[in-house]
C-alpha cells in the first residue's frame, strides 16, 4: 500500500558512487526527480570533495541544485554570450577527429600529422616557441613539396595560386605580412610543363630548382604570440594539398575534412581560445574555475556541435582524472536528455559523431569508478540508449513510461524489478518513480517532492489559458464541443 507519511531516503555513498539512469516521459517529472535529488545532496551536504558537471540539453537548469554554482552557456549563435572557452593547447589529435567527423583510415592521419607537431614545436617549446617562424617553415616545406611533386607544372602552380588566394581571407594580419613568398612566382611563368623567366626568350631551362631555392631562402623578422584556430585551419589546409600532390593522393579523400572545417571554423573559434606563448591551464581550471558545481547549457548550439562538445567536455574530465588520479576527489558527470547523445540507432546510420560519443561514454562506464568518474543519464527513451550503457547502470529511478519497448527494455535491463512494479510503469503519476538498484533493498514507488521554492527546473509545460483570453464566461478552462453521447 502506498504510504504518504513515510520518507524515503537514499544511501549517498551506495547511489552517488555509482552510474544511475532516470527515466520517463515528457512530463513525468523526470526533470524535477533529478532536480531534487541532487538539491537535496547539496543542500545538505559539504560536496566541496567533488565536483559536478550537469549537460544541460533543453535550458531548463540554470536555477536548479543550487545558488553556488557556475552556469555556462556554449552559444554558437552569438559569440558574445558564449561562455565555455577551452584554449587550444588543452586539445589532443583524437579531439580534432571527434570535432572534424575524420575517418579513421584517410582523414585522421593528416590531423595526427598536423597536431602533434604543434604540440612538439609550439605547445611542448613553452616560452621558447616561434609559432611565426614555424607557420612559415610548414608553408615553405608545403610549396617545395608541391613543386617537387611529378604533378604538371600548371597544376602545382593552380594548387600554390589557391593558398595565396586563401590568405586573403584570413582575419591575422600575420599572414598579409608573409604573403610576399609568393611574389616569387610572379618572376616565373609556365611553358608547356616548364616554369621559364617572365620575359625570357630562354624557353628550354626548367626553373623550378630556381623557385624551390628561393622559396627556402625567403625569412622575414615577423612575430606572432599565439597560435588560433585560423592557424589549424591553415596548416591543416596546405598539408592537405602538400600529401594530394607528393603523395599522389586522391584529393577527395581529405578535401572533405577541409570542408568540414571550414563549416565549422566561426564556432570553433568561439569555443577555442588563442594559445599564448607560454600558457599553462588544465581543463578543470578552465571549466570549473573555483567552483565544484558547473551547468553547461548547451541548448543555444547547433545539434552537431552540441554533441561534439559535450562528449568533448566529458571526454576531457574523465581523461583528466585517469592522468592525474587524486583519491581526494571524485567526478559526477550528469547527462540530461541522453538520447541526444548516446542513441543506438544513430549507429546504423553511420553516423561518425555518434560513435565517437557512444564509445566515450561506454568507456567512462565500464572503467570510471577506477578512477572516481561517475555518470548519471537522464532520458525519456531508454530503448534508444545503447545496451552497455543500460546494462552497466547500478541505479535506476524510472517514471512513467507508456511505450512497450521502453517498457520491455526496463523489465530486462533493471535487477531487483518485480513483475508488478513493471505494470505499474505505465500507470504512475507525474511525481511517482520506481526507485531500483544497488543502492536499495527492494523496488520502492516514490513519490518524489518538489520544491520551487528552493530550487527550480524551467520545464513546465505551457498553461495555454495564461496566453489566450475567454470570449465568454465558462466555469472552468475546458470546451463544450457536441452532447454526449454517454448516459
Amino acid at each position: 500500500m502506498y504510504r504518504k507519511d513515510l520518507d524515503f531516503y537514499i544511501d549517498i555513498n551506495k547511489f552517488f558512487a555509482s552510474h544511475s539512469l532516470i527515466v520517463g516521459n515528457t512530463g513525468s517529472g523526470k526533470s524535477n526527480t533529478l532536480n531534487t535529488i541532487f538539491t537535496e545532496l547539496f543542500d545538505n551536504i559539504n560536496t566541496n570533495g567533488s565536483y559536478f558537471l550537469f549537460i544541460d540539453t533543453n535550458g531548463e537548469y540554470s536555477k536548479a541544485f543550487t545558488d553556488d554554482k557556475l552556469n555556462k552557456v556554449l552559444d554558437t549563435r552569438n559569440a558574445g554570450k558564449n561562455s565555455i572557452h577551452i584554449p587550444l593547447n588543452l586539445l589532443e589529435s583524437e579531439d580534432w577527429r571527434l570535432l572534424l567527423e575524420a575517418t579513421e583510415k584517410t582523414q585522421y592521419p593528416v590531423i595526427k600529422s598536423v597536431w602533434n607537431s604543434v604540440i612538439k614545436n609550439i605547445f611542448a617549446k613553452e616560452e621558447n616557441a616561434n609559432i611565426a617562424k614555424y607557420l612559415l617553415d610548414e608553408l615553405k616545406k608545403a610549396i617545395i613539396g608541391i613543386l617537387n611533386s611529378n604533378s604538371n607544372t600548371t597544376n602545382k602552380l593552380g594548387a600554390i595560386t589557391s593558398i595565396k588566394e586563401d590568405f586573403s581571407f584570413m582575419e591575422d594580419e600575420y599572414y598579409g605580412r608573409i604573403k610576399a613568398v609568393f611574389d616569387i612566382f610572379d618572376r616565373y611563368t609556365v611553358n608547356g610543363n616548364k616554369f621559364i623567366a617572365s620575359g625570357s626568350s630562354d624557353y628550354y631551362t626548367d626553373y623550378t630548382q630556381y623557385i624551390a631555392d628561393e622559396v627556402e631562402r625567403y625569412a622575414t623578422t615577423e612575430s606572432k604570440d599565439s597560435f588560433t584556430v585560423e592557424d589549424m585551419g591553415f596548416l591543416l589546409n596546405i598539408t592537405h594539398l602538400h600529401r594530394t600532390y607528393k603523395f599522389n593522393i586522391n584529393e577527395n579523400n581529405t578535401s572533405p575534412l577541409i570542408g568540414r572545417f571550414n563549416s565549422n571554423k566561426k564556432d570553433f573559434k568561439t569555443i577555442f581560445l588563442p594559445y599564448k606563448v607560454g600558457e599553462k591551464k588544465n581543463v578543470m581550471e578552465c571549466l570549473f574555475e573555483n567552483s565544484h558545481i558547473l551547468v553547461c547549457d548547451v541548448s543555444r548550439a547547433k545539434k552537431d556541435i552540441r554533441r561534439i562538445m559535450a562528449t568533448f567536455l566529458c571526454a576531457k574530465l574523465y581523461h583528466y582524472f585517469v592522468d592525474f588520479k587524486n583519491n581526494k576527489f571524485s567526478m559526477h558527470l550528469v547527462i540530461d536528455e541522453a538520447h541526444n547523445y548516446l542513441s543506438a540507432q544513430n549507429l546504423d546510420k553511420e553516423d561518425a559523431i555518434a560513435k565517437t560519443c557512444i564509445d566515450t561514454f561506454e568507456s567512462i562506464i565500464k572503467e570510471g569508478r577506477k578512477f572516481g568518474v561517475f555518470l548519471t543519464m537522464a532520458t525519456q527513451r531508454p530503448s534508444d540508449i545503447t545496451p552497455t550503457l543500460l546494462s552497466q547502470s547500478h541505479n535506476y529511478v524510472i517514471h512513467k513510461l507508456v511505450n512497450p519497448r521502453d517498457i520491455e527494455i526496463m523489465k530486462n535491463t533493471v535487477p531487483f524489478i518485480d513483475e508488478m512494479s513493471i505494470t505499474m510503469l505505465s500507470i504512475l503519476s507525474p511525481g511517482q518513480a520506481i526507485f531500483s538498484g544497488t543502492a536499495f533493498n527492494r523496488p520502492n514507488i516514490v513519490q518524489v517532492k518538489f520544491d520551487d521554492s528552493k530550487t527550480k527546473v524551467e520545464s513546465d509545460t505551457i498553461k495555454l489559458m495564461n496566453k489566450w483570453s475567454r470570449k465568454r464566461n465558462f466555469d472552468e478552462d475546458s470546451l463544450k464541443t457536441a452532447k454526449s453521447d454517454v448516459q
